[in-house]
């Protein structure tokens, strides 16, 4: 090729860097493209960096650009860094390209509100349950010492405290009932997007992708209902044994 013809580059490259890693097909980073600052910036970069493919337990990628801090140190140490990012973060520094080929907003979307109500679920029904077991176990230490005569018996104050622990219980079945249906709900926003990967992995069962609905709400509900029998169980089972394994 002519000298005309030969790219330009800046002082200092191209440079190498050797990663500990191995690709399986070549893997090209243009620091350009990650780093969003205007040109006239001096911490802009146009550095671009080529990783070929290979078996050895390293590579060995070439760097260059046309400018002359495009492979100085402050570069090279960049470049290093993005490299890094590439091997073991690549999903995440692509995201917009993955999301539009395999719809990974809606995804995440289902998943994290799913995730959301789940563990608000799980922490309204241990409240609740929580609450209601110290309540409980506080009478029967009061009925207990009472019996044994360390504590005499008064009626009237027996009758106020009493009063007080069934006023205390009172919003329980609504936690607790609702603790678990915003568990249930979680649930099946978390297992929604499976209908749509179902759909992609198997598009031959068409059968199957009829009934996805129906698998994800009796998975969600068998799923929700055995976790709620068993944290109940669980909870009561320092204080009713006999009435926590059923």
């Amino acid at each position: 090729a002519d000298v005309g013809e030969e790219k330009e580059l800046g002082q200092g490259c191209p440079f190498e860097i050797t990663v500990p890693w191995s690709y399986t097909a070549t893997v090209t980073v243009d620091i350009s493209e990650d780093v969003e600052v205007d040109k006239d910036d001096p911490l802009a970069l146009s550095t671009v960096c080529t990783c070929p493919a290979t078996k050895h337990v390293s590579t060995t990628c070439t760097c260059e650009g046309p400018k002359e801090d495009d492979c100085d140190a402050y570069a090279q140490m960049v470049a290093g860094t993005f490299l890094t990012a590439e091997k073991f973060m690549g999903v995440f520094m692509h995201m917009d390209s993955a999301s539009k080929a395999h719809h990974l907003q809606n995804i995440a979307f289902w998943t994290i509100l799913g995730q959301m109500l789940s563990w608000l679920g799980l922490i309204i029904l241990v409240y609740s349950e929580i609450k209601t077991v110290i309540i409980v176990r506080e009478k029967d230490e009061r009925d207990r010492l009472v019996a044994l005569q360390y504590l005499r018996r008064n009626d009237a104050e027996t009758a106020r405290l009493n009063k007080q622990d069934e006023e205390a219980m009172v919003p329980r079945p609504y936690l607790s009932v609702g603790g678990g249906v915003l568990l249930f709900l979680g649930l099946v926003c978390q297992f929604t997007p499976f209908c749509a990967v179902i759909s992609l992995l198997l598009p031959g069962l068409g059968t199957l992708n009829d009934w996805c609905a129906v698998f994800v709400f009796v998975g969600a509900f068998v799923i929700a209902g055995s976790l709620f029998l068993v944290l109940v169980g669980l909870m009561w089972s320092c204080t009713r044994r006999y009435a926590a394994l059923l």
